[in-house]
C-alpha cells in the first residue's frame, strides 16, 4: 500500500514540476524547484502519511539535488518547510541546493535613427557645412546628390581631403567635390595660381611654378595662360625641354592664348637694349621690357610696351642667336618697321622655336 502512495506522491511532484516549468531557461538545465511545489508536495506526502517514510524522503532529496532550488532558504521559509512536514534532510538538502535563476530580459527591437539627408536646394556648399553634415551620421551617397545639385564654395585640397575622409567620407564623394565647385569659384582660384606661377617664373622658382601651373591646368584645362607659362617654365628651367615647352605653347595657341619668351630687344639709338619678353599671339605680338629711352621710330615717351598688330604681314629673318620681325607697317619716318630680338644667351634652339610659333601659328 506504501508503495502505491509514494507512486502517487511522485507522479504529483512530476505533475506540479512540468506545470511550473520555466521556458526562458535553456533546455541543458532542468528547472529549479520553487518552494510551492516542496510546500504542495510535503503536505500531500503528510495528508497520506509518508512524509517520513524513507524513500519518499530520498526521492525528494534526489529531486532537490537534481534540479535545485529557486529561493535562498530564510528562516521563514525553514518554518513552512518544516510545518508541512520536511526533516532534516530535506532541510539540509533545500540549504544547499539553491540556484537562482537567471532572468532573461527581452531583446529589445531597435528603434530606427531616422536617417539625417541635407536638402538638395541651398546656397553651394563650404567646407565647414560637408564635414558637419558628416559629423551628424549623414551619408556619403546623401551628401554626394546635395552636392551635385547644390555645387560647392571652395576648391578641394589634399588638407580638406583628408577631412573628409577621415570624417566617414568616400572617395566618390570627394572625387564630386573636386568637379562641383561654381564656375566663379573655379575662375577666381585659377586667376590667383596664375597670378602667383607668374611671380615663381619671374623669379626662377621652376619647381614652385611648375607645382602651381599643374593645379591650375587640372581645374581649367580649357584655359591658355597656365600652358603659356608651363612653355616659358620648360623652355628656361636648367634642364631644358624643348619638345615640353613646344607642345605647351602650340597647346595655348590652339586655345586662342598667347606665349611668351625672353627676349632682349634692339630699338636701335642711345642705350638700344631692352631686356624684357615678347608675347606672341596669332596675329600680333607684344614686347614687354625695361626700355630706359623712347626707341628711334616712336619719339612718345611710352617706353614699358611696344605693341605690334601684325595682322598676316610678318616675316622673321633669323640668324644664330637672334632674329628680326620685319612688317609692312610703315613707321613715322616712313620706312617699314622691323624689330631686332636677340635671345638669352643667344640660343639658337630659342630663335628656332621661336621662328616656328610666328611664321605657323
Amino acid at each position: 500500500m506504501t508503495g502505491k502512495i509514494i507512486l502517487k506522491v511522485m507522479a504529483f511532484m512530476t505533475l506540479i514540476l512540468c506545470l511550473n516549468v520555466n521556458l526562458a531557461l535553456s533546455q541543458t538545465h532542468p528547472p529549479a524547484l520553487e518552494k510551492s511545489f516542496l510546500l504542495d508536495s510535503l503536505s500531500f506526502a503528510k495528508k497520506n502519511g509518508i512524509v517520513n517514510d524513507e524513500n519518499y524522503v530520498q526521492s525528494v532529496v534526489n529531486k532537490i539535488e537534481q534540479n535545485h532550488v529557486n529561493f535562498q532558504m530564510s528562516k521563514k521559509d525553514e518554518a513552512e518547510l518544516r510545518a508541512a512536514g520536511a526533516n532534516k534532510k530535506i532541510i539540509d538538502a533545500v540549504r544547499k541546493s539553491y540556484r537562482s535563476i537567471p532572468i532573461v530580459k527581452p531583446t529589445p527591437i531597435p528603434t530606427p535613427t531616422p536617417r539625417i539627408t541635407p536638402p538638395k536646394t541651398g546656397e553651394p556648399f563650404n567646407l565647414s557645412e560637408i564635414l558637419s553634415w558628416l559629423q551628424k551620421g549623414a551619408l556619403s551617397k546623401d551628401i554626394q546628390a546635395a552636392v551635385e545639385a547644390r555645387l560647392v564654395s571652395f576648391i578641394l585640397e589634399e588638407s580638406d581631403e583628408s577631412q573628409i575622409a577621415s570624417s566617414g567620407g568616400d572617395t566618390d564623394l570627394i572625387r564630386t567635390i573636386k568637379k562641383s565647385a561654381t564656375s566663379e569659384v573655379v575662375t577666381a582660384y585659377y586667376n590667383q595660381l596664375i597670378q602667383d606661377a607668374e611671380g615663381y617664373v619671374m623669379a626662377n622658382k621652376w619647381p614652385d611654378a611648375e607645382k602651381l601651373l599643374a593645379r591650375a591646368i587640372e581645374l581649367m584645362p580649357s584655359k591658355p595662360e597656365a600652358f603659356r607659362l608651363s612653355g616659358e617654365v620648360s623652355l628656361y628651367r636648367v634642364n631644358r625641354q624643348y619638345v615640353e615647352a613646344r607642345n605647351n605653347m602650340l597647346e595655348a595657341m590652339r586655345l586662342g592664348g598667347r606665349v611668351s619668351f625672353r627676349v632682349i630687344y634692339n630699338r636701335g639709338g642711345k642705350d638700344p637694349y631692352c631686356p624684357g619678353r615678347l608675347f606672341v599671339k596669332k596675329d600680333s605680338f607684344i614686347f614687354e621690357g625695361a626700355c630706359s629711352s623712347p626707341p628711334t621710330w616712336d619719339p612718345t615717351p611710352v617706353t614699358q610696351v611696344v605693341s605690334i598688330n601684325l595682322g598676316t604681314e610678318k616675316w622673321v629673318k633669323a640668324d644664330k642667336g637672334g632674329f628680326t620681325i620685319l612688317t609692312k607697317i610703315i613707321g613715322r619716318d616712313g620706312k617699314p618697321l622691323k624689330f631686332d630680338f636677340q635671345t638669352y644667351g643667344g640660343m639658337a634652339d630659342d630663335v628656332s622655336l621661336i621662328r616656328e610659333i610666328l611664321l605657323n601659328h
